[in-house]
């Protein structure tokens, strides 16, 4: 098995927007303009982005106290978005914001993360796929479910739940059809 040492050659840490987000706090978030939420996303996306749709609105709404998004906010959120997607101020893809300019995937460590934000649902498809491919690289040879456990322990995921095992299952599955990883 890997050790720790080895697996912070693979990633970087995984870093939290703490940051002021401006938002009006006198107005409802549902009430707030495309541009107000996208200079937000965008604000987010420059720390933590890639990040999944579902966590963006939430840091989002945290920022201003709101513990929980109804489906007013998720649909107001989503409308922002999606315009500023179709203005290239980020770009959506398969509920994914990624910040301009596009980069390669970074893989990102996500130990040091509260488990309330480790969910391999919240982790980009290009990031599993950079993960399973650099420890298969750095392996001579690798067994299927070894690959999965390490690619997981690199992400940040201590414990393989069934639920993440099984989607970077998935990601290998996608990997070896487009002949990216030969078994």
């Amino acid at each position: 098995s890997t050790t720790t040492n080895e697996h912070e050659k693979h990633a970087i840490p995984y870093l939290v927007f703490e940051g002021e987000l401006d938002l009006p706090r006198h107005k409802e978030l549902h009430e707030l303009s495309d541009e107000v939420i996208q200079k937000a996303v965008r604000k987010v996306l420059k720390v933590e982005g890639p990040m999944h749709i579902d966590q963006v609105s939430r840091r989002l709404a945290e920022s201003v106290g709101v513990a929980r998004i109804g489906k007013r906010i998720a649909k107001r959120f989503k409308e922002a978005i999606d315009q500023g997607s179709k203005e290239d101020r980020f770009k959506l893809h398969e509920q994914f914001l990624y910040p301009y300019p596009l980069r390669d995937p970074v893989i990102r460590d996500r130990s040091q993360l509260p488990n309330n934000l480790k969910n391999i649902d919240y982790v980009p498809t290009d990031e599993k796929r950079a993960a399973v491919i650099k420890i298969i690289q750095s392996s001579f040879s690798i067994s299927r479910a070894d690959a999965i456990s390490e690619s997981l322990n690199v992400l940040g995921f201590q414990r393989s739940t069934q639920k993440a095992a099984s989607a970077m299952e998935d990601v290998i599955n996608d990997l070896v059809i487009m002949e990216m990883v030969v078994e």
